[in-house]
């Protein structure tokens, strides 16, 4: 982690939660702010471990996942719980309860954040009751897709469950890639990342990944990314759960 200039106020209106503060509020905020950087790999937040400050993503992504880092050559299949990209929080919950993370968040990929001091978002919140408001939607939102993810996990079919989550991506982060309503998801999405994903080995992943790329539902972009083409399929899939074939 090293730092770097901070970027105008202006900026924080596209990150969550502060996106509901008028100007004068953002700014105030900003002044508080520190601006931090890190590098593809860099463990940003430790499972159980407490931090005296939250943090935005303001370029770059991140995944989160369960216990610490496993190591690169420990052979064992990473559980990822979920990636996040620009605009979004980071350490939500331990600012709330000050019990540590739930969880450890490793960069994706060069991750630039917004760092505010925990003292400092909680008397944000006392003085924009609207920042409380959001805060409370934002968790109900949160619990929301959790429920649905596990529910599609628990179909124990890995082209259900990458469906399911590329979906899901699509509508959280997704972004238009061109005028017929193709979606590019914003992440390195390796192959070895969405076998975290979805619980399913990386063999059976690839397998899905190619079924899906060759009936046309998705394409693969530079940089590990991937573009959705046609989410009614996707949608299909989801709904009717059919197993097929070597998935």
């Amino acid at each position: 982690m090293r730092s770097a200039k901070l970027p105008d106020a202006d900026v924080l209106l596209h990150l969550n939660l502060l996106n509901v503060l008028s100007p004068i509020q953002r700014a105030q905020l900003h002044s508080r702010m520190q601006f931090r950087v890190f590098l593809a790999g860099e463990l940003m937040l430790e499972h159980e471990k407490r931090s005296k400050a939250l943090f935005w993503i303001h370029e770059g992504s991140v995944k989160v996942v369960t216990g610490a880092k496993a190591a690169p050559t420990s052979g064992t299949r990473e559980a990822v719980l979920n990636v996040r990209g620009a605009g979004a929080i980071l350490g939500e919950l331990n600012a709330f309860d000050g019990n540590g993370h739930t969880a450890s968040v490793v960069a994706l990929e060069e991750t630039t954040c917004f760092m505010l001091a925990i003292a400092d978002f909680h008397q944000a919140i006392e003085n924009a009751p609207a920042l409380g408001h959001a805060a409370t939607r934002y968790f109900v939102d949160c619990i929301r897709l959790n429920t649905e993810r596990h529910e599609v996990m628990a179909l124990h079919n890995v082209a259900c469950v990458l469906a399911g989550q590329f979906l899901q991506l699509s509508d959280t982060w997704g972004q238009a890639a061109d005028e017929h309503g193709a979606m590019l998801l914003p992440f390195p999405l390796t192959q070895t990342l969405l076998s975290g994903l979805t619980g399913h080995s990386r063999e059976r992943v690839s397998r899905a990944v190619g079924s899906f790329e060759s009936a046309g539902y998705i394409c693969c972009a530079p940089r590990h990314r991937i573009v959705i083409r046609n989410h009614a399929a996707l949608r299909q899939v989801l709904t009717g759960c059919v197993p097929q074939a070597g998935l």
